[in-house]
């Protein structure tokens, strides 16, 4: 059975992080299964499919923490497998949290 690379690559990349706790090991696949099914899982890909991601409405749709625990977590999967880390700047850079207006019923 053929497998893609970025699969393995996960697959490995998981397994270096086995003293993680299991929550958070699944956390960092669905982080890195997202971009994966965003560009196809490509055996290769580039920062500007990363950039690509990080412009999707998929992406943009999520919850801004949500985006910022996706983009850590990408970010430390990129370094892993050689990407140097001014190619993924773009990763490194947190959305700000929106204040949440109060209404008069808050006070």
């Amino acid at each position: 059975m053929y497998e893609h690379k970025f699969i393995l690559l996960r697959d490995k990349y998981l397994e270096e992080l086995s003293h993680l706790a299991n929550q958070t090991r699944k956390g960092h696949r669905t982080s890195i299964n997202r971009l994966g099914k965003f560009i196809n899982f490509k055996n290769s890909f580039d920062p500007s499919d990363i950039l690509d991601y990080l412009n999707s409405d998929y992406f943009n749709n999520l919850e801004i923490a949500t985006q910022n625990t996706y983009r850590a977590r990408l970010a430390r999967f990129c370094l892993w497998i050689g990407f140097r880390k001014k190619e993924i700047a773009t990763l490194y850079n947190k959305k700000k949290d929106i204040k949440k207006t109060l209404k008069k019923s808050d006070y």
